[in-house]
C-alpha cells in the first residue's frame, strides 16, 4: 500500500467532504502544476485542515440532542456556516496543529523526489523508504 492510496481517496472525496469543499481544495493545489511553492503548500494544508476541522465540529454536533424550540433549515444553514467560519478560523491559527504537520511533511517529501519526475508520479504509488 502507498502513502495515501490517492486514486480510491480521490473518488470518494465529494461524497465525504461534498462538492464545494473538493472544488476549493482542487483550486488551491493547482492540480495542474508540476511543483508547488512553499506558499502554495502552506495554504493548501491549512484548507485541508479547515476542511477536517470542519468535518469534526459537523459530526460532533450531530451527538447533541436537537431541540424542538429552535430548529428548521434556517438554523442549520447557520450552524453549517458557523462550522465552516469556525474550522477556517481555527486552520489559519494553528489551533491543531495539523496544517502545520502536513506542510513539514510535504515539503520532505517535496525535498525527495526530483523536480522533473513530479508530473509523472500523480496518481501512483510513491515507494516507501
Amino acid at each position: 500500500m502507498g502513502y495515501l492510496e490517492p486514486i480510491r481517496t480521490q473518488q470518494n472525496l465529494p461524497t465525504i467532504l461534498g462538492k464545494g469543499q473538493v472544488d476549493k481544495l482542487q483550486t488551491a493545489s493547482g492540480s495542474d502544476k508540476k511543483s508547488s511553492s512553499p506558499e502554495d503548500l502552506k495554504v493548501l494544508s491549512q484548507q485541508f485542515e479547515s476542511v477536517l476541522v470542519n468535518q469534526l465540529l459537523t459530526v460532533m454536533r450531530t451527538t447533541v440532542p436537537k431541540s424542538d424550540l429552535l430548529g428548521g433549515h434556517a438554523t442549520d444553514m447557520f450552524t453549517s456556516m458557523l462550522d465552516q467560519e469556525l474550522a477556517d478560523k481555527i486552520s489559519k491559527t494553528g489551533g491543531m496543529g495539523i496544517g502545520d504537520m502536513l506542510f513539514q511533511q510535504l515539503t520532505a517529501l517535496e525535498e525527495q523526489i526530483p523536480s522533473d519526475d513530479v508530473g509523472e508520479t500523480k496518481g501512483k504509488d510513491v515507494p516507501e523508504k
